[in-house]
């Protein structure tokens, strides 16, 4: 483990092990904005470049090439093995389709308040900064917040229904997000119908929406929903997360998430603010 070598000789200096590249930059942006010394003070690691031997993650039934295993199993490996390095490292894992966080009583490892990092930016003022893109020919933030709720709702509930290691989820196609009728079965080749979620969908319709907003279809459903309202018709939905992803960065929702405020106090604990 490497990594723990590296926190030995630092003992001051933060490490925050996350997901994936582009998760890393939001935080590294959002830290920056704070006036943290990323790469000095702090430094951002995405899963990629951690290592975990195989017997760790075996040990754990968790699997080598998902880059939620590997974080969780690393949190565990090093909270087993020298719990004052633990101190100066936390590891941000996606809630997903999790009922309750398992790892509550884990302070190594930092469940998202909501299904993935994406899901901060299911707010109405990034949907207004997002117009720009558009010529202003979209709705309101508000509108489009209300047009696609239940629309992720769905999903969200087809995703809980179908979650488990046999991954059973039909696969999801996004083009048809529009069209009138079973909107379920439009989106998964009248694989399953909207019967199938609606007792988990009426249990989270009422509840905020960021909490049923999974990741990239959140991006994925606005394209398709939107797109001939687009400059360019062959915008990539890519394109249109990351800049919603920019645009949360620098908004003022996150200060105020859970997660945030944990993080920031951790930060604060190890010496990292002034």
């Amino acid at each position: 483990m490497e990594i723990s070598l590296n926190i030995k000789d630092n003992p001051h200096r933060g490490y925050l092990i996350v997901e994936g590249e582009s998760d890393r930059r939001l935080f590294e942006t959002y830290f920056r904005k704070r006036g943290i010394e990323v790469n000095n003070d702090l430094n951002i690691i995405a899963a990629s470049n951690i290592e975990v031997d195989e017997t760790v993650l075996r040990r754990n039934n968790l699997r080598p090439h998902c880059n939620k295993d590997l974080i969780i199993a690393f949190a565990l490996f090093c909270n087993s093995e020298n719990p004052v390095i633990a101190d100066n490292i936390r590891c941000i894992v996606d809630k997903d389709c999790w009922e309750s966080n398992p790892y509550d009583n884990d302070a190594l490892i930092v469940v998202t308040d909501y299904p993935a990092i994406e899901s901060y930016a299911f707010d109405a003022s990034i949907f207004d900064d997002l117009r720009i893109l558009f010529d202003n020919k979209i709705p309101s933030g508000d509108v489009i917040v209300e047009q696609m709720k239940n629309k992720l709702c769905y999903l969200f509930s087809l995703r809980k229904k179908y979650s488990g290691p046999a991954d059973t989820l039909p696969p999801i196609s996004y083009k048809n997000v529009g069209k009138e009728g079973d909107f379920i079965r439009n989106c998964t080749n009248n694989l399953c119908s909207n019967s199938d979620v609606k007792e988990i969908f009426d249990s989270l319709i009422n509840k905020n929406p960021k909490s049923f907003a999974y990741g990239h279809d959140i991006a994925q459903v606005f394209k398709h929903l939107y797109k001939s309202k687009a400059p360019n018709k062959n915008i990539h939905f890519s394109d249109l997360e990351l800049h919603m992803l920019r645009q949360l960065v620098f908004s003022q929702t996150l200060d105020s998430e859970r997660m945030f405020l944990c993080l920031n106090s951790w930060l604060k604990s190890i010496g990292c603010f002034i």
